[in-house]
């Protein structure tokens, strides 16, 4: 500034004419770029990491429940699957079943019905395809989950025969951080297998712990490919 010239000093109208624009410009910014907070923020991403995408966060259970004929070794039930194609989905996007849990119930051994060292098993698998004849086991790529024990017992006519194994086996399908396996056939098959073959019929069950999960449309194809 010159020597000799005096600063001017601002009127009160031009103060309030810079704070209208401060605000104005303010305003336009928070239009522009609207302000996300991080509380916001954690609560999205940690939806999308239970779920995987989908807002449902809602387990359902389904019973499985059916009768293993006598004096037949392996049997196979087939149920429908409840979620059924298409619905709730989003435009190109598939709804499927997540399984996250199973629980099966297998019926009690029987006595041995001879003297001797007798060998007894207990299995139950579900799978995505019909096995007709085929006796299932964990190498097939199919099978979703299988459960299985045996026992073995020396019985003679002087002693008698008692077993305390477990009838309940839980399994869980997850990947530790919520995720389950991805379900999408028509119907879902079980198999059971008792040796030897049960003199009287055997009620077995399944309880399936899911809920729904949209995908994308070329994930829904390669889920159907892999499970036919």
């Amino acid at each position: 500034m010159p020597k000799g010239k005096k600063k001017r000093k601002v009127t009160k109208k031009q103060l309030v004419a810079l704070a209208r624009g401060r605000a104005i410009r303010k305003k336009n910014l928070r239009r522009k770029y609207p302000k996300r907070t991080v509380k916001h923020t954690m609560k999205r991403r940690r939806t999308n990491t239970l779920t995987g995408g989908t807002k449902d966060v809602n387990p359902q259970i389904l019973t499985l429940s059916w009768e293993h004929p006598l004096a037949i070794p392996t049997h196979n039930v087939q149920f429908h699957n409840p979620v059924a194609k298409g619905i709730f989905a989003q435009r190109n996007y598939a709804t499927v079943m997540e399984v996250l849990k199973v629980w099966f119930f297998l019926p009690n051994y029987e006595s041995p019905p001879v003297a001797g060292l007798v060998l007894h098993l207990r299995r139950c698998l579900i799978t995505t395809s019909d096995l007709g004849t085929t006796i299932g086991d964990a190498r097939l790529p199919t099978v979703l989950a299988i459960c299985e024990d045996t026992e073995s017992n020396a019985f003679t006519a002087a002693q008698g025969y008692s077993t305390n194994v477990d009838n309940v086996k839980e399994f869980d399908l997850t990947d530790g951080v919520g995720h389950g396996i991805l379900l999408a056939s028509d119907y879902i098959y079980l198999q059971s297998r008792l040796y030897p073959a049960y003199a009287a019929a055997a009620d077995f069950a399944v309880k399936i712990l899911y809920r729904f999960k949209n995908v994308g449309v070329t994930e829904y194809i390669g889920i159907v490919q892999s499970q036919q």
